[in-house]
């Protein structure tokens, strides 16, 4: 949010905002080169792209078009930034999944989106993509932002709990911190269900 960014920017972190589609590998370079000149290397990668179609839930009537435009978020966008960023000068490439990439049932409906996901997570783990330095985040349903939250009995059936925002910044932290690779599932859960 912009509150969210001017309250970084008060406590002194350098925020610069570029709008870039993954699409436009040319412009993709530029507005890296533009980053880069201002602040100095990508270290830090968070890839937190993607898309669903909400409005065609049936596979058989999806269009390839229709496909694309969901995939292209994070299959293309993965592919434009791993061919644009420099793997020497990364530190770690952190890249937001869903858990729907991994438990068919929360695949019903969005087969395009979960086949998005269990990319980021296949490639999270292939030792070529950034130098080996990706982790693939399977993020179950977030309540205060994101996508909002899964309410559905397929969901619920599941024992994934959702998470708040502090919650999924505590997780998010500790996949920081502990230099996880390949791809992980930060959840809290429901023991009796899960």
């Amino acid at each position: 949010t912009i509150s969210g960014i001017l309250g970084l920017e008060e406590i002194g972190v350098e925020i610069l905002t570029i709008a870039c589609n993954f699409d436009d590998p040319a412009r993709l370079r530029e507005a890296l080169a533009e980053a880069q000149s201002q602040l100095g290397p990508v270290r830090l990668l968070v890839h937190a792209a993607g898309a669903a179609d909400r409005n065609n839930t049936l596979f058989l009537r999806k269009s390839p078009t229709d496909m694309a435009q969901v995939l292209e978020p994070k299959v293309g966008g993965l592919e434009a930034l791993s061919e644009s960023l420099d793997p020497a000068a990364l530190k770690r490439a952190i890249l937001f999944s869903s858990v729907s990439g991994i438990v068919p049932s929360l695949a019903a409906g969005q087969a395009d989106y979960a086949m998005a996901n269990a990319f980021l997570d296949a490639m999270a783990g292939s030792p070529t993509l950034f130098g080996g330095k990706a982790v693939s985040i399977r993020w179950p349903s977030w309540r205060d932002s994101g996508m909002g939250e899964a309410k559905s009995p397929a969901y619920s059936k599941t024992g994934l709990l959702s998470l708040s925002d502090d919650e999924g910044l505590l997780l998010f932290d500790h996949v920081l911190t502990a230099q996880l690779s390949g791809a992980v599932l930060p959840a809290i859960i429901d023991p009796d269900t899960f």
